[in-house]
C-alpha cells in the first residue's frame, strides 16, 4: 500500500515539474551538527549521547524534566540574510503527543548592532518563527526534517541567530524525550538575484480595480543582472493567467522595490500571485508569492488564522486595540503596516466595537471627545474613529459598525422624554433600567472631579412596528454610513424584533403569539433595510442571532435577517464544548454544523459559528480539538471571527488559508449540501473515515457543474474535551472513490484539494492536485486518494 501511495505522488510531482522551471536551490548559510561535540551534559536537560540513528554517530538529547525554556541549542552571528528562508532541523522522539504539548524550538533573528549603528536598515530588529516538535511527525527510530519558515527585513543585513528549546506543559506522567541531530539554515545567499519582500497595498481588492504589489528585488552579486519580472494570477482550481511582466535591470550589490499593477480579475474568491524572477534566457532564478482576495466584499473571505506552532494570532492586536480598546491615529497607522507586510493576514471584515456615544439612541456625539457608554465609560475621539475607518477602509477591508440594539445613555433618556409612546414596556408598565444618579453624574463630566460612572443611565428597546420608530432607526443607520464611513452594520442583543409579552404604551399587546411576532420582526427588519438603501444601496447587515436554537420560532426573520449576504453570527456554537450540550459529540457537531451552515447560505446568509469558548485557552481547550473544530466549520462553509486552525508541524497545513484560496469549493453560493442517502458518491474506507453527511452539487464560477466530497478521518474521543493527549488516527491510505454519471455525464475532470500533506512523509501545502479518472463498470468513474490524514476534498467536474 505504501508504494501504490509513493507512486501516485511521484506522478503528482513529476507534473508539476513539466509546467514550470526549476528556480535556484536555496543556499545552505549555516549548518552545524553535533557530531564533532563531546560526549556528556551541554546545558541543564541537555546532553550530547552516541547513538546509532544519528549519521555523524552524536545528537543533542533534550529530556523533559519540567515545563519551560532551555539554553540555547545554537546561536551564530552576522549572517547576512533578507526576505524568506527556512530553518531545518533533523529530530527524531519519543513519548511526544500526537500533535500538542510538545517542543517547541523558537529561532529568533536579531538585527546586529552593526546594522542597526550604520546605514543598513530593516522594518524591525527582531524576527521570530516556531515550529513544534510532535509526536505525528517523530520517530523513535528515524530522523525528519522539521522545517521552521522565517521572513525577516528585505534589505540584506547581519543578523544574529538563536534557537531556543522550550517543553510545553505535559499531560499525565508523560515524560517525552527528543533527539536533534543537525540543523541548517537556508536562504538567500550572493550567488543569484532573489525576491526579498512583497508588500501588497490591500488585503481585498475589487474587481477591476487596480492590484498593485511592490516587489523588493536583490542582486548580492558582482555583476549587474538584466532580466524579467513576471506576475501571474492563480486562482480557481486550474486558474491561472498573466498578470503583469517588467524588465528588471539591477546593478551589483543592489536593492530594487519594483511595483507591478495591474487591474483585478477572475472569479470573487481567493487568489494566490505568483513572482517569478526570470534571467535575459527565461531561466528562473527566483519565485515567491502571496495571497490576495478579489472581491466586491471582503466579509465572503474573512478568515483569520492562529498559528499552533507560534502561538501567534493574525488579528491580534487588530482584535486588543482597534476593536475594543480605542487606539491613537498613530497605533492604527502601526497595526496596519504590519498587517500588510504578514503574509497569513488577509482581514476581510472588521468591525469597530463599542465605540458609540448612544447607539442607536443617538450614535454620533453632539461633542468631540465624548464619552463612551457601552463597555467602558472612557473618553473617546470622533475625529481619530474616523481617521481609523478611513485607514482600514484603503486596506481593502469591509469596515462594519457594531450596533448594541437597545436604547443607552443620555440619547435615550432625553428621546424617552419626548417619545414615551416608541418604547416597549413589560405587562407592568416598567419600560426600562435607568439611574437617576448616573444621569446627574454625566452632568458634572466636564468637572475636575468627575468620576465616570459604571453603566449608562438608562436602557431601553423602541417598538419597531411604530412607521416613526422605523425612520428613526434607518436615519441613524444612514448616518453612520454617509458620516462615519461605516460600510455596514452588525446588530446585537435586540435587531427590530417584538416577542410576546412585549406592550405598548397604551397597555396593548403588540404580538400575542410566537406567529405574530415572527411576522411583526421580520416586516420591521425589511423596512428598516429598505429605508436604509434608498440612501445607501450597499451597505450590508449582520445579526448575533445565528443559530439554530435561537430560530426555533422565528423562520419569517431569520430568511429576512440573511437576505443580502447577512453576516449571520452564531455565539451558541461557542457552548458546544460543554457535557451538556448536545453537541459535544463529534458526529453530532459535525452534523449540526454542515447542516446548519447550509442552511444559512441557502438563505442567502454568510454564517459565522464561535469556536468553543470564543477563542482558544490551553488551560480549557484540547489543541486536537481546534483542528477538527475547524475544518467541521469550514466544511460549514463558515467565516471566522475566532481564528482557525494553522500548523505545519502536525502536518495539518493552513487550513485558513485553504478556505480562503478554494473559496469556491468550500463556501461558495451554489453550493448545496446532498442528503445522506444520496447515490451519486460512494467511497471505500474504514468508517472512521467520515464523508456520507458531506456532498455537495456546485457549479464552478465558469458554469460547470461539480460534486464535492469532503474526507475526514473522524477524531479519535467521540466527544469534544476527552482527547486530553491530542491522539490523531492514523493517516488512511489508498481510499477509492467513485462518482456516477449525472444526466448521463460522466465527469471530465477531478482535484485533490488539500492543505495538509499529500502523503505522510511529504510537508504540508495548501493545493489543487489533478486526479487520474479511472472508468470503474458502467455509468462510474473512480479516483484513488492516496491519503487522508484529517482532510482530503475531492472535486468532480462533468
Amino acid at each position: 500500500m505504501k508504494k501504490r501511495c509513493l507512486v501516485h505522488l511521484i506522478i503528482w510531482l513529476f507534473a508539476g515539474l513539466l509546467g514550470m522551471n526549476l528556480c535556484a536551490a536555496p543556499e545552505v548559510l549555516w549548518k552545524q551538527d553535533f557530531g564533532s561535540a563531546k560526549v556528556g551534559p551541554m546545558f541543564a536537560g541537555g546532553v550530547i549521547v552516541e547513538e546509532p540513528f544519528a549519521k555523524a554517530g552524536k545528537s543533542l538529547q533534550l529530556e523533559f524534566a519540567k515545563e519551560g525554556a532551555l539554553p540555547s541549542i545554537a546561536t551564530a552571528k552576522d549572517m547576512v540574510l533578507a526576505g524568506t528562508g527556512t530553518l531545518r532541523v533533523w529530530v527524531r522522539g519519543k513519548g511526544l503527543n500526537d500533535v500538542a504539548n510538545g517542543l517547541r524550538l523558537t529561532v529568533t533573528l536579531d538585527l546586529s548592532a552593526a546594522a542597526q549603528a550604520g546605514k543598513q536598515t530593516a522594518p524591525g530588529r527582531r524576527f521570530q518563527a516556531s515550529g513544534m516538535v510532535y509526536g505525528v511527525r517523530t520517530n523513535e527510530k528515524a530522523y525528519r526534517m522539521l522545517p521552521i519558515y522565517f521572513e525577516v527585513g528585505d534589505e540584506p543585513a547581519p543578523y544574529t541567530l538563536s534557537i531556543m528549546a522550550t517543553w510545553q506543559t505535559q499531560t499525565g506522567d508523560r515524560k517525552p524525550t527528543v533527539w536533534i541531530e543537525r540543523l541548517e539554515l537556508e536562504g538567500h545567499g550572493a550567488s543569484a538575484p532573489y525576491i526579498s519582500g512583497l508588500l501588497r497595498t490591500r488585503f481585498m481588492y475589487a474587481p477591476g480595480t487596480p492590484v498593485q504589489i511592490a516587489v523588493t528585488v536583490v542582486n548580492p552579486t558582482k555583476e549587474a543582472f538584466a532580466g524579467r519580472l513576471a506576475a501571474e494570477d492563480v486562482f480557481g482550481l486550474d486558474g491561472r493567467r498573466k498578470a503583469a511582466e517588467t524588465a528588471v535591470s539591477i546593478a551589483a550589490g543592489e536593492k530594487r522595490v519594483v511595483d507591478l499593477a495591474w487591474k483585478a480579475a477572475g472569479p470573487e474568491a481567493g487568489h494566490e500571485v505568483e513572482f517569478a524572477l526570470l534571467d535575459q534566457n527565461g531561466k528562473e532564478v527566483d519565485r515567491d508569492q502571496i495571497s490576495v482576495g478579489i472581491t466586491k466584499d471582503g466579509r465572503i473571505l474573512h478568515l483569520p488564522a492562529q498559528d499552533f506552532e507560534s502561538g501567534k494570532l493574525s488579528s491580534d492586536s487588530n482584535h486588543y486595540l482597534l476593536y475594543v480598546w480605542p487606539a491613537s491615529h498613530t497605533e492604527s497607522r502601526n497595526i496596519l503596516a504590519r498587517f500588510l507586510r504578514d503574509r497569513d493576514n488577509r482581514t476581510g471584515r472588521f468591525e469597530f466595537f463599542s465605540w458609540s456615544w448612544s447607539d442607536l439612541a443617538g450614535f454620533i456625539p453632539p461633542e468631540d471627545p465624548y464619552l463612551g457608554n457601552f463597555e467602558h465609560q472612557w473618553w473617546l475621539s470622533l475625529k481619530e474613529y474616523k481617521e481609523q475607518i478611513a485607514m482600514m477602509k484603503a486596506t481593502g477591508t469591509h469596515v462594519e459598525s457594531y450596533i448594541l440594539g437597545v436604547w443607552l445613555g443620555e440619547a435615550a433618556y432625553e428621546l424617552y422624554h419626548k417619545h414615551p409612546d416608541w418604547f416597549i414596556y413589560s405587562r407592568n408598565g416598567e419600560v426600562a433600567d435607568y439611574d437617576m444618579e448616573t444621569h446627574a453624574r454625566y452632568a458634572r463630566r466636564h468637572e475636575f472631579e468627575f468620576v465616570q460612572a459604571a453603566k449608562p443611565c438608562m436602557g431601553a428597546v423602541m417598538d419597531p412596528t411604530r412607521s416613526e420608530v422605523r425612520r428613526w432607526v434607518a436615519d441613524q443607520i444612514i448616518r453612520l454610513g454617509k458620516e462615519m464611513g461605516f460600510e455596514g452594520v452588525r446588530w446585537d442583543v435586540w435587531w427590530l424584533n417584538v416577542a410576546p409579552g412585549n406592550y405598548r404604551l397604551d397597555g396593548t399587546e403588540i404580538a400575542p403569539t410566537l406567529e405574530e411576532a415572527d411576522r411583526l420582526s421580520a416586516e420591521s427588519i425589511q423596512a428598516v433595510k429598505e429605508l436604509v438603501a434608498k440612501e445607501l444601496p450597499d451597505l450590508t447587515w449582520g445579526y448575533n442571532c445565528g443559530s439554530p436554537e435561537e430560530n426555533k420560532n422565528n423562520p419569517l426573520r431569520l430568511a429576512e435577517m440573511c437576505k443580502g449576504r447577512a453576516w449571520m453570527l452564531d455565539e451558541m456554537a461557542y457552548l458546544y464544548g460543554d457535557k451538556t450540550s448536545p453537541f459535544h459529540f463529534w458526529n453530532a457537531y459535525s452534523k449540526r454544523m454542515i447542516e446548519w451552515g447550509d442552511h444559512i447560505r441557502q438563505l442567502g446568509g454568510i454564517y459565522n459559528p464561535f469556536m468553543f469558548g470564543r477563542g482558544f485557552n490551553p488551560a480549557q481547550h484540547v489543541e486536537v480539538d481546534w483542528l477538527h473544530a475547524t475544518i467541521f466549520q469550514i466544511l460549514a462553509g463558515s467565516r471566522a471571527s475566532n481564528s482557525l486552525y494553522k500548523n505545519n508541524a502536525a502536518l495539518a497545513g493552513d487550513l485558513p488559508l485553504l478556505a480562503f484560496r478554494f473559496s469556491d469549493t468550500f463556501s461558495g453560493w451554489n453550493l448545496r449540501l446532498q442528503p445522506e442517502n444520496q447515490t451519486r458518491i460512494t467511497v471505500e474506507a474504514p468508517p472512521t473515515l467520515w464523508w456520507k453527511g458531506s456532498v455537495f452539487s456546485n457549479k464552478s464560477p465558469e458554469g460547470k457543474d461539480q460534486t464535492i466530497v469532503h474526507l475526514v478521518n473522524s477524531p479519535v474521543a467521540a466527544e469534544v474535551g476527552e482527547n486530553r493527549d491530542s491522539k490523531v488516527r492514523p493517516p488512511v491510505l489508498n481510499v477509492k472513490v467513485r462518482c456516477n454519471a449525472a444526466a448521463g455525464r460522466l465527469p471530465k475532470k477531478a482535484w485533490l484539494v488539500m492543505a495538509e500533506s499529500p502523503t505522510p512523509d511529504v510537508e504540508p501545502k495548501v493545493q489543487a492536485v489533478p486526479l487520474s479518472l479511472t472508468k470503474a463498470g458502467g455509468d462510474t468513474v473512480s479516483v484513488t486518494v492516496p491519503a487522508v490524514l484529517y482532510l482530503k476534498t475531492v472535486v468532480f467536474e462533468f
